[in-house]
């Protein structure tokens, strides 16, 4: 989700109470979804890892897409889970974070 899909949302006069589930699987996400396992990457990834990929993508001239944000997943049932809680399937929720271009920058 992105400060685009708040304005996207706003200028389509969604409602504000529109669950993130619903706007990101019904199509009107920035980001389609096809994209989120090409933006992911595990947490023992390198910060080199993660700019490799940045790179990859913003040089694919086929997607149009410059990346600016990985998704980053911990080890299911991770302690440090935002929400700290179990997901529908009383499965641990995993430890999810976004890391950005500028993280990658300030860590090299």
């Amino acid at each position: 989700l992105t400060e685009n899909d708040i304005l996207r949302a706003v200028l389509h006069k969604e409602s504000f109470e529109c669950l993130l589930d619903k706007w990101l699987r019904g199509g009107d996400a920035r980001l389609p979804a096809f994209m989120l396992p090409m933006l992911t990457l595990p947490a023992s990834s390198s910060l080199v890892d993660a700019a490799v990929c940045m790179a990859t993508i913003a040089e694919h001239n086929a997607l149009r897409f410059s990346c600016r944000h990985l998704v980053v997943l911990g080890k299911e049932g991770s302690s440090r889970s935002p929400t700290g809680g179990a997901n529908t399937a009383g499965h641990a929720a995993r430890f999810v974070r976004v890391l950005s271009a500028l993280d990658v920058a300030l860590g090299m």
